[in-house]
């Protein structure tokens, strides 16, 4: 190896080492289809792994794409059920003052004509989460 590739091995080592957000889907979940935001509608009432993010402001919070996606499906990010499971960590993540945060979870889409979903019903849809992998908070 030359001293060059050595070095930049060195450093992208360092670099990938040293990051906080770096994280390991578990492997319970290998079977999971890994989609983004855009393939939700594709993936209607079936369990998947996806990696959005969660915007908002006081009560009108959504998922939404990290790529860019010409869909707005109007996701809301429910929690409900999985709440007093999350780990602490996590907890604390998501209520952090942020501009948004990049979320990875397990959970099932859903859709219906017949209701709303989040604050007052505003939203079309729901992203039904069963387990919160990782939370990525980005500042103001």
């Amino acid at each position: 190896m030359t001293r060059k590739s050595l070095l930049f091995f060195l450093i992208n080592v360092v670099l990938f080492s040293c990051s906080s957000e770096t994280f390991k889907i578990p492997s319970k979940y290998d079977g999971l289809p890994r989609i983004g935001y855009c393939d939700l509608p594709t993936y209607k009432d079936k369990e998947v792994v996806i990696t959005a993010t969660y915007a908002g402001m006081q009560e009108y919070w959504s998922l939404g794409p990290v790529e860019h996606c010409e869909q707005d499906l109007s996701v809301d990010f429910d929690t409900r059920d999985y709440y007093d499971k999350m780990p602490e960590k996590l907890k604390q993540k998501l209520n952090a003052n942020a501009k948004y945060f990049i979320v990875t979870a397990v959970g099932k889409y859903e859709k219906t004509d017949q209701k709303g979903y989040g604050h007052l019903n505003h939203l079309k849809s729901r992203f039904i989460v069963s387990d919160l992998l990782n939370v990525k908070v980005v500042a103001r």
